[in-house]
């Protein structure tokens, strides 16, 4: 068995720029937090050879999402308790939702786009079925709680407001965000919370690359 390294690259020098842009963010109290999800329908199970190089680099892409600077939380459960909340996922296990919490859009973007994951991103049709009609993604500003979290029910709530009703405050896309900043305290009712990243400071003391070692038959 041959083992070769995946290069992931993650734009070291864009991302130094924008760990300088966001490091006071950082510190800040944020009256409401970015919530976004997506979902994706796997074309066979995880543990299918298809499917390898994409389960091999699960960890280190969700380990790289969790050390931008931004980043508050992600849900790594979509056990079945939690899938039965939604009927849709109940009935296709091949349905891969992605939920997170987000202190901006620019954080948000910055992994997408800009950092390793942009790789798999663009690969995404290796492992994913076409889009079915409709929004696959949403977005919305959640008031800033220490002790609650976005739920995949709350979530498949919103991509319907956004399905049915188009762009709102209440959800709404990439595309369409720059039309919905972050409420005032007045415009939404919430608390303040401060929100720190607890990996932030790798991207001070480790090389802005990824290795992964995948195996080769």
């Amino acid at each position: 068995m041959k083992r070769a390294a995946l290069r992931i690259p993650s734009r070291h020098h864009s991302l130094r720029r924008f760990h300088d842009d966001t490091a006071q963010q950082q510190q800040r109290c944020y009256h409401h937090l970015l919530a976004h999800m997506n979902y994706a329908r796997l074309k066979a199970p995880m543990e299918d050879p298809i499917m390898s190089e994409f389960r091999l680099a699960m960890d280190p892409v969700n380990a790289l999402a969790k050390a931008t600077p931004g980043f508050v939380w992600s849900l790594d459960d979509t056990s079945e308790d939690l899938r039965d909340e939604v009927p849709m996922l109940r009935q296709d296990p091949l349905l891969m939702p992605q939920l997170s919490l987000w202190q901006n859009l620019d954080a948000i973007q910055h992994f997408a786009f800009k950092s390793g994951h942009a790789m798999y991103l663009k690969r995404k049709r290796e492992w994913f079925t076409a889009p079915p009609e409709g929004p696959v993604a949403v977005c919305w500003w959640r008031p800033a709680q220490n002790d609650g979290y976005p739920t995949l029910k709350e979530a498949f709530d919103r991509l319907e407001l956004l399905h049915t009703h188009g762009p709102t405050l209440e959800a709404f896309d990439f595309k369409s965000s720059k039309q919905f900043p972050m409420p005032s305290n007045t415009e939404m009712d919430g608390t303040t919370a401060c929100h720190s990243n607890p990996n932030q400071h790798r991207h001070q003391t480790e090389p802005a690359e990824i290795l992964l070692d995948l195996a080769k038959q």
